[in-house]
């Protein structure tokens, strides 16, 4: 196994920490602090990448716990000022850092979601084990967001949002049958919500998945009354 250097998930760790010192006579929807702050954790993401393309396989779950989190601590970040009317009030005038905000938002949510793709769907027990309550969650977290989403929102922060829920719902496809049967009821009533959004792309997406519901709860059903049923013994 090659040495792999740390450094950077270390950087990755206390990143957040470092960011939110925030001068006291600053606000912190400020512009100048936030766009600061977007540019140095937009560099994290791409940190975070880089260690994760070259080293993965040697990173132990710890390594990729940290990582994970750093991502997080971004994700959240963005999503909190996206989230502000005083940012949308900003969106006409200041469109460079909105972007800046969007492309946080949208990078953390897909590129975190591709790890734990990744994790989940290996054979490693331990890798699993760390991915799986993560994905579950944040994949709900991303529907139940875009399911309340408000209508007034900025256009480019909209079409961000479709994006990440049509990677939250591709995640939920890339699922085994039996990891998909195990989380189904987390998800189940927040998808025959999203029926209902307007976005055409994410009901075709829906169709697709609730298509596979109706496949492998019938056969899971089957198999199950083939093994009770002494005939079939």
């Amino acid at each position: 196994m090659p040495d792999v250097d740390l450094e950077d998930a270390v950087v990755a760790a206390t990143h957040d920490r470092l960011v939110q010192c925030i001068p006291a006579n600053r606000r912190a929807l400020e512009r100048r602090v936030v766009h600061g702050r977007c540019k140095v954790q937009l560099l994290l993401i791409e940190s975070v990448k880089a260690i994760l393309e070259d080293a993965a396989p040697h990173l132990q779950c710890s390594h990729l716990s940290i990582l994970l989190d750093a991502l997080q601590c971004a994700l959240a970040f963005a999503a909190d000022a996206n989230g502000t009317k005083e940012m949308w009030t900003r969106a006409t005038t200041e469109t460079r850092l909105m972007q800046l905000l969007v492309d946080q938002e949208r990078n953390s949510t897909e590129f975190s979601l591709r790890i734990l793709d990744a994790l989940y769907s290996g054979s490693d027990e331990s890798r699993v084990a760390l991915a799986e309550a993560r994905l579950v969650q944040r994949c709900y977290d991303i529907l139940n967001q875009f399911l309340h989403l408000s209508r007034e929102l900025p256009v480019p922060y909209k079409k961000a949002k479709v994006s990440m829920t049509l990677s939250a719902l591709r995640s939920i496809t890339e699922y085994s049958d039996a990891q998909f049967c195990k989380h189904l009821p987390s998800y189940y009533d927040v998808l025959c919500e999203l029926m209902l959004v307007p976005e055409t792309e994410v009901r075709a997406r829906l169709c697709a998945i609730m298509q596979r519901v109706g496949r492998v709860y019938v056969r899971t059903h089957t198999d199950a009354h083939t093994d009770t049923d002494p005939a079939h013994h």
